[in-house]
Parts: structure tokens; C-alpha cells; sequence
């Protein structure tokens, strides 16, 4: 015992069985030696003493080092100790959570003061020495990083472990900090609501924890190449103080650069209408993947398998305004997951998962007035996609809509406009969606396939914010045309004609008189009472296919011929007893009707000419683009006894160029066969899921409408393998005349 006096020089090296050191209040400088396992009290403060803290017995009770020059760690608290005293001090350390299981909580502690940087980084330690440390800030230490930008080397940044630097061009400051100590962290306080950490990618860094207030969430720093100022965000922290440690979870090596504190959240307030998911006021954290296509909104949205992955904005709720509803814009898609939307911590969870891709697919939700925070988070279930959102209200319900069969196969509908900020609105037939039309339109006229049969009719409005409630139900039964008994009818037999037709007169028709249109909308309708049926057509120059429809299944017939042949038939036969509805559509030129004949019996004889062989290729047809990325199966089923299997190759694609309103792709469905995406010029129109639980089947997917000109196929797989057999598509035609000659 020689405290308070004069004593110089270094501590020797202590006896193994010494019990008590009272040292306190000299002049000794150097290191602690190590320390007798039997040790007791060890009363060191007040000196000059450096270096760092040994290894403590278990023996220890109290550990008073207070006043001293000493640098480093806190080394494992022993269970024993009742009083520690380590205040006024040049320590850096992370509080070991071996404090919580002392017997301090019936002594004393003293952690702060001087130039001591401590840290808990866990909230049951926080809350523990915050209890027993009646000076105890959050972290102890020097000033919380205020709003602002600060390198990594600032002194308010703390590191444990050994670190180094080393410039790096384009870095923050042009340097970066870096440490391959399997202990290293670095840890500092922070004044705001946002973190942003710009850090440096490299092939030698990995995984890093990110702990804020005990929270904590792993960020990836690994990339097969340097890339510097990545920002990894942090949001909506709360106000006040924050505890950040920083510590490395894999790799050879960790950095630090660059650190951004923003408080109030960085983001202005989103006030308007419609934003996108690359608005700067977004904020995104976790690892995302921006996707371009026409489909979403602005032509492209964000995805993340990353379950950490975050985003966060503000907005402005106004009911004044009409800002009642938020709008937050996704997809569906077969294997996506779910995201929890907070609203001020009110959440909810939308799903992604669909059966099949729908773009731009609104989840709507309450606003109350005055600013609030939105936070969307992955739920680790799947991936998740982030297009848009929108403030606004959802327009009001149209109202008064009603029906009406003005010729057959055809209901008009109109209705009341509700709303003055409707994007447009959709139609609803028997519950299914079958057109829409844009904002302030009020009619619609659906075609139908069958007539004489009870549909209802709905409507709703859309617009950013989501889509109304119904409208009333409109009970319509389609008109039908007039029926053909068993015998023969000129084309003006009060057959149901739709678009523009005109009339040639002549010697060589049937009656001297046939209808003929250049209109690729034109149509005419009819129902025949019997089993056969003979289409007396004319074949000109400037004619082109004809679809004929039978109760809904279509076949093409082509009329064109480089002269003129009048009352060519073409036999529909084996169409079995009753009533048939027959609709004549124009495909891409010009066509005619003439004589029909309906006969009572199923004609033995061939049926009419349907596709020419040249507009059915099969996949492996030399016009196909891609073949070589394919595999042939061979199959009993499949066209031509054979189809194309995209085996495990992920980027098989089939191209083809053809012109035409229309085109149908022959698909296998199979057993592990997964998803085919159709894209036409550049879009994707259709993903289908080829999938089949056991054997062998071939179906179709047409897609009509395309217009007249050239247009490009491509078929590939989004998922697994998938099969493609065939192709149907129009031929060129020769070109269009303006009329009859």
C-alpha cells in the first residue's frame, strides 16, 4: 500500500499471490504489468499511466484506473466485479456485454469523462449501464455528428481494431479508411433522421453490419470490380440521438468513406400527383434492380430479392387538396413476395404475387391531413418491385349506365361521368374486364362472340389514386342476325353488315351483284340452320384474306387472284345439327360476299381452303431467328412430330419477322416446364405458364389487333424451360387497290 506519495517509474512485475494494490495518487508511468490471479482490489487512478487495460482475474472486485493516460479496449469484465472506475481516460472501446453479468449492480461505475469514447451498440447494455451510470450519455464520448457530411477519419468517428488508408481516386476526399481485423468496428453518434454511408465496392470487401440504437441490418460491399461513393441509406431513425456501429461480417477486408447525416429527413415532401420510383425524394436501401419495359410506369421500375430492401418517403396529406388517398404502384407477378406499407407506422401487406405479369397495379391507401411518413419494407417472402406512387382521391363511381342491342352480336352501352379526375374507365362484362376507354368518354360498344344469351355490364373509373367503386348493372341481351334456313342467299339477304361496304354491279356474280370493302374493320354476320356451308366468293387482284369465324373457331381464306374469278367456293362442312353463328371479317386488304348456300346435310366433301401452308411455320422453320439456341424434341402431339425445347439455356430466344394484324405461337405444356414470355415489337404481350403435371400438351396464344405493316416475334423463357412448336401468321399481300375495276 504506497498510495499518495511521490513514487516514479513503472510498476514491476507483481507477485502471483499479492491480494490488494493501492498505487493510486503517484507519479507512475508506463504500462500495467499483468496481474496476480488472485487479485482483488486494484486502486491504480491518478497516475500516468498508458497503454492498455490486461486481462482481469477473476478473482477482481474493484478496478479503479480513473485518471490515467490509458488507450484501447475494455477486456472481458470478470462476474466479481462490483466497482469499475475507468473514467478520464483516452480508452475507444465497445462496452463489453460481459458488464451486464457483474455484480456492479450493487456497487458503483464510473465509464465517462476525459477523452474516453465508449459505446454499447446493443439496447439490453445500453439500458443496463444507463442505469448504473449516473453519467452516462448514449455515447460517451466527444460530439454527436450534426447534419452534415464527414469524412471517415473525422474525429468523431471512432475505430476499434487496426485500420489504414489509402487513396483511392474518386473516393470521398479521395481516400479510404479499410481494416482486415477480424475485431475491427467503427462506431459514432449522430444528431438526425437519415445516414447515409458513401462507401467503396471492391472484390476484397464483403459483408458489413450496420448497427443504429441496437438495430441492425447487413449491407453488401462485394463487387468483382472498384466502385467507389456507393450510397447504402438509413431512413426514418426517429429524432434525437442515434448510436451507429459499424462492424465486418465477411471478407478479407472492410472500408469506410464517406458519411452523410441529414436531419430533417432529406426528402421533400411529395405534394402533387404522380411520382416516380426514380424521383430523388424516394429514398431506397438494400440492393435493387431497375427494369426497363413498356409496361411499367415511366417505362421502367425498381425489384429486390434483398429482404433488408426499404423505401421511404413523405408525403402531404391535404383532404382540402384532394389529397385523401396514396397510391403505391407494383406488379404481380407468379413467384414475387410481399412488402409491408407503414403509414406512420400503420402497415399493411400487399402482395406482389400473381398468376401471371400485370403491370402498374395500384394498392391504395388513407391519408390523413398534414405530413406523414411512408415506409415500404420487403417481408422476406419473395421479391418485391417498386414502380410509383400517386396522391390524390379516387374518382367518383359513373352512375346511370345502360344498355342496348342496336344490331347483333353488338350491345351499346353509355353512362354519367361521376368524377372530373377519371384517367379513363374500364368495362366490365359477367364480371370480366373487356375494354376501357379514356377520361370523359361515356360509351363503349362490345362485340360479342354469341348473341341471344343475358350479360351484365359494369364500370369504373380510374385514375393515379386507384379505381372507383361499381357502377350500376346493366342487364343487356344481345341481338341476334338473321338465321339461314337450308338454301341459297344473295349477300344483301338482310345479313348484318359492320364498317363501310360498297356495291359492284356486273355480269359474272351471282345475281350480277356482290358487296365488297377495303374496311380492315369490316364485318358481316349471319346464322345458318344446318350442317354445311358454301361461301361463293370473288378472287381479285386486289383482295386479300378473309376470316371466317364458326361458332368461334376461325379459319382464313384467301382471295386473292392476279385476274378475277368469280363465284369461287369455298365449303364449310361436318359442322353438325343446329344453329351456327357465321361472322366474315376482313383480315388486311380488301374482300368480298357474294352467294351463300346453306345446305341440311354434312356434305362429304373437302372443307374450305384454310391457311396456306407457307403462313404456318414450324419453330425450327429457316425464317426463324435463334433456331440454333434450341434443342429438338421429338413428340407425337407437336406439329410436324417434333418441337423446340429451350433446355437450361436462360437466354434461348425465337425471332420472327411477319406482317399482319395477327400471330399465334403453338406452346408446350409440360411436366417442370416453366414460364414463356411473348413479346411483339419490343413488348411484352403475354407470359404464359407452360407448366403441366404430367405428359404432353400442345396449346396456343394469339395476339390480334397488331395492325397492318411488319411486325417482329420474340419468344423466350422467363422462367425454367419451355417448348415452342409452330407459328401462324398472315402472308404478305399484294397491294391494297382503292376499289373494284
Amino acid at each position: 500500500v504506497f498510495y499518495k506519495n511521490q513514487l516514479t517509474g513503472s510498476i514491476p512485475s507483481l507477485p502471483a499471490s499479492l491480494l490488494t494494490i493501492f498505487l493510486y495518487q503517484n507519479h507512475l508511468t508506463g504500462s500495467i504489468p499483468p496481474l496476480p490471479s488472485s487479485l482483488n482490489w486494484l486502486y491504480l487512478n491518478n497516475n500516468q499511466l498508458t497503454g492498455s487495460i490486461p486481462p482481469l482475474p477473476a478473482s477482481l472486485g474493484t478496478l479503479a484506473l480513473y485518471h490515467n493516460q490509458l488507450t484501447g479496449d475494455i477486456p472481458t469484465l470478470p462476474a466479481s466485479l462490483r466497482n469499475l472506475y475507468l473514467d478520464n481516460n483516452q480508452l475507444e472501446s465497445l462496452i463489453p456485454p460481459s458488464i451486464t453479468s457483474t455484480a456492479i449492480g450493487s456497487g458503483d461505475l464510473r465509464l465517462c469523462g476525459g477523452d474516453n469514447v465508449f459505446w454499447t451498440g446493443d439496447p439490453t447494455v445500453e439500458a443496463w449501464v444507463q442505469a448504473h451510470d449516473a453519467g452516462w450519455a448514449q455515447f460517451c464520448g466527444n460530439d454527436c455528428l450534426s447534419p452534415g457530411y464527414y469524412e471517415e477519419t473525422d474525429s468523431d468517428v471512432y475505430t476499434a481494431g487496426a485500420w489504414s488508408s489509402i487513396g483511392v481516386t474518386g473516393a470521398s476526399a479521395n481516400q479510404i479508411s479499410y481494416s482486415g481485423d477480424a475485431n475491427a468496428q467503427a462506431a459514432f453518434c449522430m444528431e438526425g433522421q437519415v445516414l447515409t454511408l458513401h462507401q467503396a465496392l471492391y472484390p476484397s470487401f464483403g459483408l458489413m453490419e450496420v448497427c443504429i440504437d441496437g438495430g441492425c441490418q447487413t449491407i453488401d460491399t462485394y463487387s468483382t470490380a472498384l466502385e467507389v461513393m456507393q450510397p447504402f441509406n438509413f431512413v426514418n431513425l426517429g429524432s434525437g440521438d442515434h448510436v451507429v456501429v459499424i462492424s465486418r461480417v465477411s471478407g478479407s477486408l472492410m472500408a469506410l468513406d464517406g458519411i452523410e447525416v441529414i436531419s430533417p429527413a432529406p426528402l421533400s415532401t411529395l405534394m402533387g400527383s404522380r411520382f416516380e420510383e426514380s424521383n430523388p425524394n424516394i429514398y431506397r436501401t438494400g440492393d435493387w434492380v431497375t427494369y426497363a419495359n413498356t409496361g411499367p410506369s415511366g417505362g421502367q421500375l425498381v425489384y429486390s430479392y434483398d429482404s433488408n430492401a426499404t423505401v421511404y418517403f413523405r408525403v402531404l396529406g391535404n383532404s382540402l387538396m384532394g389529397a385523401r388517398v396514396l397510391a403505391v404502384y407494383h406488379v404481380l407477378y407468379p413467384g414475387f413476395g410481399s412488402m409491408e406499407v407503414c403509414i406512420d407506422g400503420d402497415c399493411q401487406s400487399v402482395s406482389n404475387n400473381g398468376a401471371m405479369l400485370q403491370w402498374q397495379v395500384p394498392s391504395s391507401f388513407p391519408l390523413s391531413d398534414g405530413v406523414q411518413d411512408v415506409v415500404i419494407t420487403s417481408q422476406g417472402t419473395g421479391p418485391i418491385a417498386f414502380d410509383a406512387v400517386a396522391l390524390g382521391s379516387k374518382p367518383s363511381p359513373p352512375s346511370n349506365l345502360s344498355g342496348s342491342s342496336s344490331q347483333p352480336y353488338h350491345v351499346d352501352l353509355q353512362w354519367t361521368d361521376g368524377s372530373s379526375d377519371e384517367r379513363g374507365f374500364r368495362i366490365f362484362r359477367d364480371g370480366q374486364q373487356i375494354g376501357a376507354v379514356g377520361a370523359n368518354v361515356t360509351t363503349f360498344t362490345d362485340t360479342l362472340p354469341d348473341c341471344g344469351t343475358l350479360h351484365s355490364y359494369t364500370v369504373q373509373a380510374y385514375n393515379d389514386c386507384g379505381t372507383s367503386s361499381t357502377s350500376n348493372t346493366a342487364y343487356v341481351i344481345p341481338d341476334c342476325p338473321v338465321t339461314l334456313d337450308p338454301g341459297s342467299y344473295e349477300e344483301d339477304y338482310g345479313l348484318s353488315y359492320t364498317g363501310s361496304w360498297g356495291t359492284y354491279t356486273g355480269v359474272g356474280p351471282s345475281a350480277n351483284q356482290f358487296y365488297y370493302t377495303g374496311d380492315t374493320s369490316a364485318s358481316v354476320s349471319f346464322r345458318i340452320n344446318g350442317q354445311s356451308l358454301v361461301l361463293y366468293q370473288t378472287l381479285y387482284s386486289g383482295f386479300g384474306y378473309a376470316q371466317v369465324c364458326i361458332d368461334g373457331g376461325c379459319q382464313y381464306i384467301y382471295t386473292y387472284t392476279p385476274g378475277v374469278v368469280w363465284q369461287q367456293p369455298f365449303t364449310f362442312g361436318n359442322l353438325g345439327s343446329g344453329i351456327h353463328d357465321v361472322t366474315i371479317s376482313n383480315v388486311n386488304a380488301m374482300i368480298g360476299i357474294d352467294r351463300i348456300e346453306v345446305l341440311a346435310t354434312a356434305e362429304p366433301v373437302p372443307d374450305a381452303p384454310i391457311l396456306p401452308q407457307a403462313l404456318r411455320l414450324e419453330s425450327d422453320d429457316g425464317a426463324v431467328e435463334g433456331v440454333e439456341g434450341w434443342t429438338v424434341v421429338n413428340a407425337a402431339d407437336a406439329s410436324g412430330g417434333s418441337f423446340l425445347s429451350s433446355g437450361a439455356n436462360t437466354s434461348a430466344m425465337l425471332t420472327l419477322t411477319f406482317d399482319g394484324p395477327s400471330i399465334t405461337v403453338d406452346y408446350v405444356k409440360r411436366e417442370g416446364y416453366g414460364s414463356l414470355a411473348i413479346e411483339v415489337d419490343d413488348e411484352v404481350v403475354q407470359v404464359v405458364d407452360s407448366y403441366l403435371d404430367a405428359g404432353t400438351q400442345i396449346d396456343s396464344f394469339t395476339v390480334d389487333g397488331l395492325g397492318d405493316g411488319q411486325h417482329t416475334l420474340k419468344v423466350y423463357p422467363l422462367s425454367g424451360t419451355v417448348g415452342v412448336d409452330a407459328f401462324t401468321a398472315p402472308l404478305v399481300v399484294p397491294d391494297l387497290v382503292s376499289g373494284l375495276e
